[in-house]
């Protein structure tokens, strides 16, 4: 009788320890990884080397893409990055359904709606994975900071991996003015005097957006938020990896003569990536 109390006593320790253990340790693997982690930076801090401690999940519907946060570095895994590449394809299959039954009247309010999610897509779901990747001159790496990149090749896999449809290996061998008129319906061409006055030209011909910025040497994007620039490329020089910074500090930015520009949250770019209508090689003749 006494061994028997013995043994039942053993097995409720054992249990009673087993609950406890699972409860100050879930089993986090598959539940961390189903949540994309972020670090949030500042308008001040913008790149890896400033970037503080806070952690926070972010969850956005294509619904409710007023309120964007652009200043995020992921900390997910490669296949959080997977994931979420899914996730998109998923809901741009859905909206080109939603494009074939709607009526034209519908179909502005529709495409805004669905530019604003592109956008958003492009700049707080897929660029931030790739925030601190290595800059190489012959990089092509696809898995985000692993092995390096180059600026051709940051802005086709950034495409690609947003729902485009394309050719990264051709479209990065081109010259960056012949990839942003490949990609954008319709080009800038500015020669300013001075870089001074190329940021007084974006300020007052560019509306808010997400534009692709051809240069004499290099390549990036250009995102006009709140009345500020911020130029998103992998920079060549210190640090030397794809970062978001200021325009008016942007080095690379600035050792450019001419600059072609071209917007890519527009309404027949949005189609293009709803249909999969693919981006083709155009070449200045």
């Amino acid at each position: 009788m006494a061994s028997i109390q013995c043994i039942m006593l053993k097995f409720l320790y054992i249990l009673i320890l087993s609950i406890f253990l699972v409860s100050c340790y879930p089993s986090g693997s598959k539940q961390d990884n189903a949540k994309t982690k972020w670090t949030e930076l500042g308008e001040d801090s913008l790149n890896l080397n400033k970037k503080n401690n806070t952690l926070f999940e972010q969850n956005i519907s294509p619904d409710s893409l007023h309120e964007l946060n652009y200043f995020r570095i992921c900390t997910s895994s490669e296949a959080d990055y997977q994931e979420k590449k899914s996730e998109i394809r998923n809901i741009r299959k859905t909206l080109n359904n939603q494009l074939l039954t709607l009526s034209e009247p519908k179909k502005t309010s529709f495409l805004d709606s669905t530019k604003n999610y592109l956008l958003d897509v492009i700049v707080n779901q897929i660029l931030p994975h790739w925030y601190g990747t290595a800059w190489d001159f012959d990089g092509y790496t696809t898995i985000p900071k692993t092995g390096s990149i180059s600026a051709n090749y940051l802005i086709t896999t950034v495409l690609m991996h947003a729902g485009f449809k394309l050719n990264r290996y051709k479209l990065a061998k081109l010259h960056a003015f012949d990839l942003v008129n490949s990609v954008c319906d319709s080009v800038f061409r500015f020669l300013p005097e001075d870089y001074e006055e190329f940021q007084k030209i974006i300020e007052k011909n560019l509306t808010e957006g997400l534009y692709l910025v051809g240069m004499d040497a290099h390549i990036g994007f250009i995102l006009l938020k709140n009345k500020k620039i911020y130029f998103i490329h992998v920079n060549y020089l210190e640090p030397a990896e794809v970062l978001i910074e200021l325009a008016e500090n942007s080095e690379a930015l600035r050792e450019s003569v001419s600059y072609h520009i071209g917007k890519i949250d527009t309404n027949l770019l949005t189609i293009k990536w709803i249909r999969q209508e693919e981006i083709k090689i155009k070449t200045k003749k």
